[in-house]
C-alpha cells in the first residue's frame, strides 16, 4: 500500500501532463477546423455573390459595329465606358465610340453603342461599317476596353477585356 501511495503523485503527475497533451492537441484541431470552415463560408458566398452579379463587356455588333452587354445574371447599374478609337488598316478614316453613361441593364440586354466618323480631325456624317476590324476573322488588331458598373447593392465592378482579331476576351473582373 505504501508503494501506491509513492507512485501516486508520480501517477497523477503523469495522467495530467497526458491531460494537457490532449487538450493542447484538441484545441489545435478544432482551431483549424474552425478556420476551414470560415474559408468554405467565404468562398461560398463569392461564389453566390459571381453568380448574381452583372458582368458587363464589349462586343463586335452588326448594327451599330460595338455594344455593350450585360453577360451575367445580374441587373447593372450606371454603366460608364472608356472611350474606344477603332483605326482600320487603311488609317483613312477613324471610328471614335463616346459612349454615354448607361442607367440600368438587365440580365442578357445588349445596347448598342453609336461611334463617331473622323477624317483627320474632321468629323464625318457618314456611318461606314467597322465590323471588319473587330470580327475575329479579319482584324488587325485587338482593342481593349474598360467598363465600370455597379450591381443593385450598389457594389461598384470593373471589366477590363479586349475584342478585335483574338475575339472576345475578358482580362479582369473584380471589385472597383
Amino acid at each position: 500500500m505504501d508503494k501506491i501511495i509513492y507512485y501516486l503523485p508520480l501517477v497523477t503527475a503523469v495522467t495530467l501532463i497526458v491531460t494537457a497533451g490532449i487538450l493542447l492537441w484538441y484545441t489545435k484541431e478544432t482551431r483549424s477546423l474552425r478556420e476551414e470552415t470560415h474559408k468554405l463560408a467565404e468562398q461560398s458566398v463569392l461564389q453566390t455573390e459571381i453568380q448574381i452579379r452583372p458582368v458587363i463587356i464589349i462586343i463586335p455588333d452588326k448594327e451599330t459595329n460595338l455594344a455593350i452587354k450585360n453577360i451575367g445574371n445580374g441587373i447593372a447599374l450606371n454603366i460608364e465606358t472608356e472611350d474606344i478609337t477603332i483605326i482600320p488598316a487603311d488609317k483613312n478614316k477613324i471610328l471614335r465610340f463616346s459612349p454615354e453613361k448607361i442607367d440600368v441593364m438587365s440580365q442578357g440586354e445588349k445596347i448598342g453603342m453609336l461611334g463617331l466618323t473622323f477624317m483627320g480631325n474632321q468629323q464625318l456624317s457618314e456611318e461606314p461599317s467597322f465590323l471588319g476590324n473587330l470580327d475575329p476573322r479579319h482584324a488587325n488588331c485587338n482593342y481593349e476596353f474598360k467598363v465600370k458598373y455597379e450591381d443593385i447593392n450598389e457594389e461598384k465592378y470593373q471589366t477590363i477585356g479586349k475584342t478585335g482579331k483574338d475575339g472576345v476576351h475578358i482580362k479582369e473582373i473584380g471589385r472597383v
